[in-house]
């Protein structure tokens, strides 16, 4: 999504007519201050465009320049933009994506680049990796940000009641049943996230081959069929290349879902992020501790087969051994 980029002087009164216009006339539009952006002293974010002004920012944002929105959600949420024009040092963290590796930054790319379209993304990794949270990510930048996000973890739902569970039942199907709205109708307008799509059955990876393809469902017990406008996302922990060549992955499906592949890394293989993953872990939960360098080592050399989550778990317990107050150091560190 582009858009024009429009400085004015800080005393301007023509910041405060667009200011009004678009945060009272327009409710669609999405406003936020910028003014925690450095370099940047005061402003305001829309849907569409960004207004904003002051000392520095003509040194690195260009009037009337093209830009890609890079991060806006709701009015409390953090926001900033992104553009060739603005300097790396406004987009450090950017997204919520922590971490310095080049693979990360190859990520963070591609989660600005999927938040531009409604193709089908497939994003793969290992359990505990961070696979919902960039399927959120990719929400939370996209121009659907206002709509409902709605994630189903599809190994959880028996393959009997799949159907029903996505795209809803008529009312008289079945004894006593009432009509029930599905998950693709309630992600209408916004997000469907489908984890974990590697153990959906055949025949019903078939069923969303078609929806896909026809871009339309019908619930079930139903002659009529409803336009999908749900943007789909799917990730899996499962190695999807063998299980095609096993014949228990529909290779068409695959090529249908995978318009764009974001694969993320298990920890063992970015432990230069391991450090300020766990700071920003404890900073998020208030936990008012800090690690210790001996307590960083600890956590770099462990393999983390759990990835995020059983790290995430281990500080948990770390905050606990060291009384939640000081410092986290190597025996407060207990890893199952």
């Amino acid at each position: 999504m582009s858009g024009i980029l429009y400085l004015f002087s800080r005393d301007s009164e023509e910041i405060v007519a667009f200011h009004n216009l678009f945060s009272s006339d327009y409710s669609i539009f999405v406003c936020s201050d910028l003014h925690q952006l450095e370099g940047i002293n005061d402003g305001t974010f829309f849907v569409g465009k960004s207004l904003a002004f002051g000392k520095d920012s003509d040194e690195f944002l260009k009037a009337g320049k093209p830009f890609l929105f890079g991060g806006f959600g709701a009015p409390s949420s953090r926001t900033c933009i992104i553009g060739e024009n603005v300097p790396k040092k406004c987009l450090d963290g950017r997204l919520g994506i922590v971490g310095t590796s080049k693979i990360m930054e190859t990520i963070r790319r591609k989660v600005e680049l999927a938040a531009t379209t409604n193709l089908p993304v497939l994003i793969l990794g290992e359990s505990g990796s961070g696979k919902s949270f960039i399927a959120e990510r990719i929400h939370e930048i996209s121009p659907r940000c206002g709509m409902p996000f709605f994630g189903v973890n599809m190994a959880s739902v028996i393959d009997s009641a799949c159907e029903s569970e996505l795209f809803g039942v008529e009312a008289g199907t079945f004894t006593e049943v009432r009509e029930r709205e599905g998950i693709f109708s309630a992600a209408s307008g916004g997000t469907l996230f489908l984890d974990e799509i590697g153990d959906v059955s055949l025949r019903m990876q078939g069923t969303l081959l078609d929806v896909i393809e026809r871009g339309e469902f019908r619930r079930v017990g139903s002659t009529e069929s409803t336009k999908s406008d749900a943007r789909l996302i799917f990730a899996t922990n499962a190695d999807l290349k063998s299980k095609i060549a096993a014949k228990e992955f529909r290779l068409d499906l695959f090529y249908r879902i995978a318009n764009i592949v974001i694969e993320v890394p298990p920890l063992r293989e970015r432990r230069e992020d391991i450090q300020m993953l766990a700071e920003v872990y404890l900073r998020s939960v208030g936990s008012g501790v800090s690690l210790s360098p001996s307590a960083c080592d600890v956590l770099r050399e462990s393999d983390w087969p759990g990835n995020i989550r059983q790290m995430q778990n281990t500080l948990n317990r770390a905050i606990l051994n060291c009384g939640g107050t000081g410092e986290i150091l190597p025996q407060h560190i207990e890893i199952y």
